[in-house]
């Protein structure tokens, strides 16, 4: 049961490494600056929500994996006149970003109820 407790402990330091890394954005000339201008504000407006600690500590791992497959709609009046290469833009990076979030609070869940299982078991023996 240890060694169980010890492998799910590394693979959620794991995931808590991958999910709040850089995101890098490459620039290739055929981007023009409207989608660059959407990508950078979409990424700024995105918003994660602490509920999805709940989801890491009740359901563990699958809590995270949720919150990845769970896509965020970002609000529609901030899109409302832009072209069409801003909103494509905006909303990939909004989703992006806003999953990435949401996973990352996943996670500390799930790592708040692995550090209450191990104090249970430590005050057991």
């Amino acid at each position: 049961m240890r060694s169980f407790l010890a492998i799910l402990l590394l693979l959620s330091l794991c995931f808590c490494g991958c999910a709040t890394g850089p995101m890098l954005m490459v620039s290739t000339p055929e981007e023009s600056k409207e989608y660059n201008a959407g990508y950078t504000q979409g990424t700024l407006d995105a918003q994660g929500s602490a509920a999805w600690s709940l989801a890491g500590f009740g359901c563990g791992i699958f809590g995270i994996g949720a919150a990845y497959i769970y896509s965020a709609t970002p609000p529609p009046q901030v899109l409302a006149g832009k072209s069409q290469e801003y909103t494509v833009a905006y909303i990939e990076a909004y989703q992006s970003k806003s999953r990435q979030k949401n996973a990352h609070h996943a996670m500390m869940g799930m790592v708040v109820s692995i550090a209450a299982y191990l104090l249970l078991i430590a005050m057991d023996y």
